[in-house]
């Protein structure tokens, strides 16, 4: 197998691997799960949702901490017109996080002193570049 034929069978593998990981039973019209007819900013903001419009934000391992997403990890998240919020274990059992308003114009949200825009891919940006992205689970 040539180097080029090896390439593209494993990006078809690693891609295949991807797309049944983000299927989530529930949640067809998610942006990942329908093939992007309905817009990670109508998801977010609940203006196209399933039973519910949980996700998760994966912030990349390379990624600076924002708040209290992680890098390398996955947070589940909920939107709504008025903003995203996570679910956060504590000590004491869960409590939501507010990542502040999501602006329509410009597709990003603020948390803390973090603004993080994102595309209709689902990927977040900081002012250094791509962070993470947006998931259709609830987890990674």
């Amino acid at each position: 197998m040539k180097a080029a034929q090896f390439l593209t069978f494993c990006m078809l593998l690693d891609y295949g691997g991807e797309a049944s990981a983000q299927v989530l039973a529930g949640r067809p019209n998610c942006p990942t799960n329908n093939g992007f007819k309905t817009s990670w900013l109508d998801w977010v903001t609940a203006q196209k949702k399933d039973n519910n419009n949980a996700f998760s934000i994966f912030l990349n391992k390379q990624s600076p901490m924002i708040g209290i997403l992680k890098p390398g990890k996955c947070q589940t998240a909920f939107g709504n017109k008025n903003g995203i919020r996570l679910d956060q274990r504590t000590a004491k059992g869960w409590r939501l996080v507010h990542l502040g308003k999501i602006d329509t114009e410009t597709k990003s949200f603020t948390y803390d002193e973090h603004t993080l825009s994102f595309n209709e891919a689902g990927d977040l940006f900081d002012f250094h570049g791509r962070v993470g992205s947006f998931k259709c689970t609830l987890g990674c």
